[in-house]
């Protein structure tokens, strides 16, 4: 009787050995699965930088931690000028790719502490905390040089393709909130844009609501 039991009870703890071993392996699955699912989550589809919702998320943190360590928050704001006609006369297969583009210029660009997103349509953004005027600027003139060179090897034929940008830091036009700096970004992009024709196109939104052009 003793040596059925025991017998038994060792097929039990072998069981139990495998159904531990299964259940370990079901969880490494099913946690490679939620985080598959939460970069998901956070990423636009076509370029694969993050998306709008967050975007959101980290201008929230980041606008508490200047505020609270008084440390310095630029937001750049990206428009493509000619990118209807593009999708009008190429297809839009090719707006995709050109998109793509952008995002693929704007990720070069960032640090690790920088977030690049695809904010709607043909409008990207990049949040670069503790980073002065200066730097931004810097930034935004790099990518629209890396933008303008690489779009040349797409052959758009006569299509007027190019980027216009627009930057709201914290310390020069000192908007009262995080929907403030998105807003001056926005509006000194559009400045940006009334500018075609006299490219390059850069603008930095200035504390009286004027806006300031640079080289890029």
């Amino acid at each position: 009787v003793h040596g059925q039991l025991r017998y038994e009870n060792e097929g039990l703890q072998e069981d139990l050995g495998r159904s531990m071993a299964d259940l370990a392996v079901a969880n490494r699955k099913l946690e490679k699965s939620i985080r598959q699912l939460e970069v998901t989550a956070r990423t636009d589809e076509l370029t694969g930088l993050a998306n709008r919702r967050w975007l959101n998320l980290m201008l929230e943190g980041r606008w508490d931690e200047a505020e609270r360590h008084d440390v310095a928050l630029a937001f750049l704001m990206f428009d493509l000028d000619g990118f209807k006609q593009l999708n009008d006369r190429l297809g839009h297969h090719r707006g995709d790719e050109l998109l793509r583009l952008l995002g693929s210029v704007i990720s070069d660009s960032c640090r690790s502490i920088d977030v690049a997103a695809r904010y709607g349509g043909d409008e990207f953004c990049l949040l670069m905390p503790h980073t002065d005027a200066d730097a931004a600027l810097q930034v935004a003139q790099r990518i629209a040089k890396a933008f303008r060179s690489r779009i040349e090897a797409m052959h758009l034929g006569e299509v007027d393709v190019d980027v216009s940008i627009g930057i709201g830091h914290r310390d020069v036009s000192h908007p009262a909130c995080a929907e403030a700096l998105v807003r001056h970004a926005d509006e000194a992009m559009y400045a940006a844009k009334a500018a075609r024709g006299a490219a390059p196109r850069v603008m930095v939104r200035a504390m009286d609501g004027e806006h300031v052009r640079y080289a890029a």
